[in-house]
């Protein structure tokens, strides 16, 4: 019996041994699995981690190429996204003169204070330049961002060029930096699916650099970007805009529509892992999805801006006593005036150059001309107008002189900070001044019976057209002057019938 129970206790240890045994081997291979998986989730953890850290380099190198693009509008001369200043580029006018890019936003701010403008001074003939302003502004968002997609595609239909001259591949650049942050991609250990670059914009709004045109004296509250400033049922959308290239949440990325200006970029990438097998095929394992968005950056407008010039060389005439006065007369809202385009150089200094008449814009009435001047006198400022100072100098009884025959000329000038000021120049030598090429003048005589006698008005519109080649061998610009720093825009005077004309 003992022996039995000897054999049975022996039987039973060694039992009890394997089964410690298989358990050791089993729960030795259960840890080894835990690590394995737990080395292969730490694995896509950092390739996740390196997959969006690199979507989001090549988003904000696509948001920084992306203000590099620039168009040449008929109107509105060089434009892109941000402010670049004409001395430091190089794109010049027939002339040999530096000319500047204005950035889309500062494009629409002056086209919306021409707006507001317009219901202030509740004036028919300047609410309908500032309409038509409208629109060309609606066509110059649509041709600038249809500029943007084409830039943006993998497979351009036309080559763009920065103001330096160098070609821009927004989309080979921002690949070429993405595909440097994937180690993966240079060991085979991964290959890219699928990489695209959209543009589109951002719901709640982004930062802008854009003053806003009802901002307080002591304020400088900006625009928000991709949100909308209604002027009665014209709506206003800045582009979003950041001081320097950003990345944004990707979950607020919207694709585009018919109202947003679509400036934030999108980049959608997604990469397989795995590696290739002796034949030479890759075989993947997972695959990895990321978006990074991003707002690119643009300089605020900056520079010296040019001035309205309001000449009476026989002095004032009474009937006329502020600038808002040119825009109500009822003899200037009746009266068309001829309109003449300088052609073959400025008129009449340079030999061939003559004055044709524009016979497109002969029924404008006089108060449409001045008008279109004060418009393009706005939209040239190298400052974004302060609404309420604007309305004060329109509406601000002119300075007194102690002689009201004397010649006197005034100065209409935007300062750095957007205030609008009007200032009083006696006795000025006012000689008589050209034409700049391709530019407006207009003229009319007998308009106005005034207790000093009859009187004609003529409007010299420098800056009308502010496109390199359209616009001229001056393009537009401010021609240099001795009572502006920032050069003539517009000069209007007034004088006396039996005198005639000295601009």
């Amino acid at each position: 019996m003992k022996a039995n129970n000897s054999l049975i206790s022996s039987i039973s240890l060694r039992s009890i041994s394997g089964c410690v045994t298989v358990i050791n081997v089993f729960g030795f291979g259960l840890v080894l699995g835990l690590a394995a998986l737990q080395l292969s989730y730490g694995c896509f953890l950092l390739r996740s981690q390196r997959a969006s850290s690199a979507a989001e380099s090549a988003a904000i190198q696509a948001a920084r190429d992306l203000t590099r693009v620039f168009i040449n509008d008929e109107k509105w001369g060089y434009v892109s996204l941000t402010e670049n200043s004409a001395d430091a580029i190089d794109l010049r006018a027939d002339d040999g003169s530096s000319l500047p890019v204005s950035g889309i936003n500062s494009v629409l701010a002056a086209v919306r204070t021409e707006k507001l403008l317009a219901q202030e001074l509740k004036s028919e003939n300047f609410g309908a330049e500032a309409d038509l302003d409208y629109l060309q502004a609606k066509h110059l968002c649509n041709k600038l961002s249809l500029a943007f997609s084409k830039a943006l595609s993998k497979r351009r239909s036309e080559e763009f060029y920065d103001l330096k001259g160098r070609k821009i591949r927004i989309y080979e650049d921002s690949l070429d930096l993405f595909m440097k942050n994937i180690p993966d991609l240079a060991n085979g250990n991964a290959r890219i699916v699928d990489f695209k670059i959209q543009q589109g914009w951002l719901a709640d709004g982004a930062s802008t650099t854009t003053p806003l045109a009802e901002r307080a004296a002591d304020s400088q509250e900006c625009y928000k970007g991709f949100c909308n400033y209604p002027v009665g049922t014209d709506e206003f959308y800045f582009a979003g805009i950041s001081t320097k290239a950003r990345r944004v949440d990707p979950r607020r990325f919207r694709m585009p529509d018919s109202k947003h200006f679509s400036s934030a970029i999108l980049v959608d990438a997604e990469l397989e892992y795995g590696s290739f097998d002796r034949r030479g095929k890759f075989k993947g394992e997972y695959r990895i999805h990321v978006t990074a968005a991003a707002l690119p950056c643009a300089k605020p407008k900056e520079g010296i801006s040019g001035t309205l010039a309001l000449h009476f060389p026989q002095g004032y005439v009474p009937e006329l006593s502020r600038l808002k006065s040119l825009l109500s007369v009822s003899a200037f809202q009746s009266t068309s005036a001829d309109l003449f385009c300088s052609k073959n150089g400025d008129f009449p200094i340079d030999k061939g150059s003559s004055l044709s008449l524009n016979d497109a814009l002969q029924n404008r009435k006089l108060a449409g001309s001045v008008a279109r001047a004060i418009c393009d006198w706005i939209q040239s400022s190298r400052a974004t107008p302060r609404l309420a100072q604007l309305v004060e100098a329109m509406e601000t009884p002119f300075p007194s002189i102690s002689n009201c025959y004397a010649n006197t000329l005034l100065l209409f000038d935007f300062d750095r900070d957007g205030k609008a000021s009007c200032r009083l120049v006696n006795e000025p030598s006012f000689e008589k001044h050209l034409v700049s090429d391709k530019q407006e003048y207009s003229i009319a005589y007998r308009v106005l019976s005034s207790t000093r006698g009859v009187q004609g008005l003529a409007i010299r519109n420098q800056v009308n057209c502010r496109a390199a080649g359209l616009g001229g061998k001056h393009a537009g610009r401010p021609l240099a002057w001795e009572y502006s720093e920032g050069g003539l825009c517009v000069a209007i005077e007034v004088f006396l019938e039996a005198e005639g004309a000295s601009i």
